[in-house]
């Protein structure tokens, strides 16, 4: 009795170490193909920390990226969002109609913020489907576009 769960234990902890091996990388919402620009990502690095970038496609938000640390645990993903990447000094100006639309944000500088930790949880399942993974957070899908590695 005691040698079996033993094993449960460690098949668990390997299963555990497995999928969170898995979800390292970087993720992009709804599609697997990467254009001139992301649109919204996670970067989930195996040292357990992340970053979320705004979709590059954004180009009337001062909100950059924010990072923090993520953890799975009991079926949810984690986040405790410790700092924000805005841009600052901004002004609004008329953009290129064929890619941009027609207002953009110019005359950025970027600047860190720290912020107080708050912790964030959504539930979350990995998935793959012909040889593609697909990240599910909360009812959002997010498609695997690289390992942090390359």
């Amino acid at each position: 009795m005691k040698k079996s769960r033993v094993i449960l234990l460690v098949l668990l902890l390997l299963v555990t170490n497995l999928s969170s091996q898995n979800i390292v990388g970087t993720w992009q919402i709804n599609s697997e193909i990467v254009g001139s620009g992301l649109n919204e990502s996670y970067r989930l690095f195996e040292n357990g920390n992340f970053e979320f970038v705004v979709s590059q496609y954004s180009y009337l938000t001062n909100l950059v990226s924010f990072n923090g640390i993520y953890k799975i645990q009991n079926n949810q993903i984690c986040f405790v969002i410790t700092s924000r990447k805005e841009r600052v000094g901004t002004y609004v100006t008329q953009g290129s109609p064929a890619w941009q639309g027609n207002w953009i944000l110019e005359g950025d500088d970027i600047k860190e913020v720290k912020q107080d930790s708050v912790t964030y949880c959504f539930d979350y399942s990995l998935t793959s489907k012909e040889n593609q993974s697909i990240l599910q957070i909360g009812n959002t899908t997010y498609y695997k576009i690289r390992k942090e590695d390359e």
